[in-house]
Parts: C-alpha cells; sequence; structure tokens
C-alpha cells in the first residue's frame, strides 16, 4: 500500500495505523514521489491527499491511472464536497474520503489486503 501525504507527521500516523491491520505500507510526500513509485513497483491500494504541493492529488491520480490503468487509488479530501468526489473519480479513483483518515472509512477496500495477507501467512507458517 502507498500513503501519499504532504506532512510527514499524518503520514506516519496513517501508516502506523495501517501497520497495525498487518499491511505493508510506504509513504511519499509528494506527486512526483508518488508516480516513481508506483513506475517502479506494483502498488495494491494508493491513498493519495488531494492537497499535495506541486501536483494535487486529483491530477497525480489521472497520471497513475494512465500509467497503471488496474491500480486502486482512494483520494483523501480535506473537504470532499461532491465536484472533488466527482473529479477523483473522473481522474481514475476507486472512491473518495474525508481527512483525517479512519481506517473504517475504507472499508471495504482494506479487506482484500488484509485477506491476502492473512493468506500468504498462512502458507509462509
Amino acid at each position: 500500500m502507498l500513503v501519499v501525504e504532504a506532512d510527514p507527521e499524518v503520514q506516519e500516523q496513517m501508516a502506523r495505523a495501517l501497520r497495525r491491520r498487518g499491511l505493508r505500507v510506504v509513504g511519499t510526500s509528494s506527486g512526483d514521489g508518488a508516480l516513481a513509485l508506483v513506475l517502479a513497483w506494483e502498488v495494491d491500494l494508493i491513498l493519495i491527499s488531494e492537497d499535495l504541493p506541486g501536483r494535487n492529488g486529483v491530477e497525480v491520480t489521472r497520471l497513475i491511472h494512465q500509467a497503471r490503468p488496474g491500480a486502486r487509488i482512494i483520494v483523501l479530501a480535506t473537504t470532499p464536497e461532491p465536484e472533488v468526489q466527482d473529479a477523483a473519480i473522473s481522474a481514475g479513483a476507486i472512491g473518495c474520503v474525508r481527512k483525517p483518515l479512519e481506517l473504517t472509512s475504507l472499508g471495504l477496500w482494506l479487506a482484500p489486503e488484509t485477506k491476502a495477507l492473512e493468506s500468504s501467512s498462512a502458507v509462509a507458517e
């Protein structure tokens, strides 16, 4: 999983909470960093802040979606108003949720990662 958040403290809080759920998390603070990571590695799920410096999260979502059409991207918005949600979905996101992030708001989007992790750890034991 990739967390793209400009504020290092917020990024670390999100990553820590996701790791407690057993997920592997990589973080970056910029859209360009996100693009580089997505082009270098397969990423199952991307959480991307709408308010990034330089290229905003919706623009980066569009670029990631063009490069990796199968990537599952969720835009994190301070104010997920209908126009922000529509822009995120049009750019290729599978959803748009309110910041600060509450893991319960990710709901079923996290389920495949959690199940895959449980399956792989069951095989390894």
